[in-house]
């Protein structure tokens, strides 16, 4: 980053990407209007027929603040005269690409081939990028965290989300930040004094010793989680749980479908009375009606993650006959 002081800003309050985007759609809400689209890499398959739906067809939904006709295509004319031309001259994109690779509990990293199709998309469309960097040092072998911002014409459009929490092991900090564009960054900086003011200083100055470590840090963290991964992993194969295998971050969900019960928070709350782990209900994450799933992690010691899998060693036996 050439100038930080006008690229970075520290974002407070969860420390996280979704703290980032709360932030991010207020910022863009108010201050920059625009449309906004959420793509994962599960989705990327539906890009042409997003394209179609989404831009050719809404290209006449208003944005605020831009449009001087009554349909906000830029052209100024109005809407049953309009031929769908695209305004070329205004001072900021019309949308916005959120580019969540990773996602809780998503398995899959964006490939670099999947990012170049979003970027394709922001530089035809003259939109920003949104990007979730938060584990960006947590990804396990063959994968890896590719940059958006390091694509071709991709540095001025995206938005850099990431976070100090999982890096760093300091999630009670609560501390993150963008990396965007000078322009962004002094729109941001008025959107976040409104919200939180600031992180702690003194955290902010502790954190600084972390963005000095050296490259050995950030590969021996990377040794660290794919060993907690590798025993967690084994250790469901061997109890013949159905579950997901992450491709980076450390979250696992499993299919709880063979118990029948008709809710994943009874299942959960059953899980931690009965077995004595506890687990996150799978349907939080999910907008459809969805209780097949139950949420893992494994950024725990050994001793402990040996213990849960000793645990749910008895989890069939245990919940078959406590169907909710």
């Amino acid at each position: 980053v050439a100038c930080p002081e006008k690229t970075v800003i520290n974002i407070d309050g969860d420390g996280s990407f979704q703290m980032n985007i709360q932030e991010l759609g207020t910022l863009f809400v108010e201050e920059i209007p625009v449309k906004m689209i959420i793509l994962d890499n599960q989705h990327l398959g539906m890009v042409a027929q997003w394209e179609d739906r989404f831009y050719n067809h809404n290209r006449g939904n208003t944005v605020l603040g831009r449009c001087k006709g009554s349909n906000g295509c830029g052209s100024g004319k109005n809407c049953d005269d309009c031929d769908g031309t695209r305004c070329t001259g205004r001072p900021y994109p019309d949308f916005v690409m959120i580019a969540n690779g990773y996602g809780i509990p998503g398995r899959n990293v964006f490939t670099r081939e999947e990012l170049e199709i979003i970027a394709a998309l922001a530089r035809k469309y003259d939109a920003y990028v949104i990007t979730d960097e938060v584990y960006e040092h947590i990804v396990y072998a063959p994968h890896r965290h590719v940059y958006m911002a390091s694509l071709p014409g991709m540095a001025e459009r995206t938005i850099s989300c990431s976070s100090l929490s999982k890096t760093y092991s300091i999630t009670g900090w609560r501390l993150g930040y963008i990396i965007a564009s000078p322009e962004i960054v002094d729109h941001a900086r008025k959107v976040h004094d409104f919200l939180t003011v600031g992180a702690a200083s003194p955290l902010q100055e502790a954190a600084v010793t972390g963005l000095r470590f050296g490259d050995d840090y950030y590969r021996d963290l990377t040794a660290l989680y794919t060993e907690k991964k590798n025993l967690f992993m084994q250790g469901l194969d061997d109890l013949k749980i159905p579950h997901t295998d992450p491709e980076g971050a450390y979250y696992v969900l499993l299919d709880i479908s063979e118990f029948g019960f008709e809710s994943d928070v009874v299942f959960c709350e059953k899980l931690a009375e009965h077995v004595g782990v506890g687990a996150v209900p799978g349907s939080s994450f999910f907008k459809e009606p969805e209780n097949r799933y139950i949420r893992l992690h494994f950024a725990k010691k050994k001793d402990t993650l040996e213990a849960a899998l000793e645990r749910l060693g008895d989890m069939r036996k245990k919940m078959s006959a406590l169907k909710g």
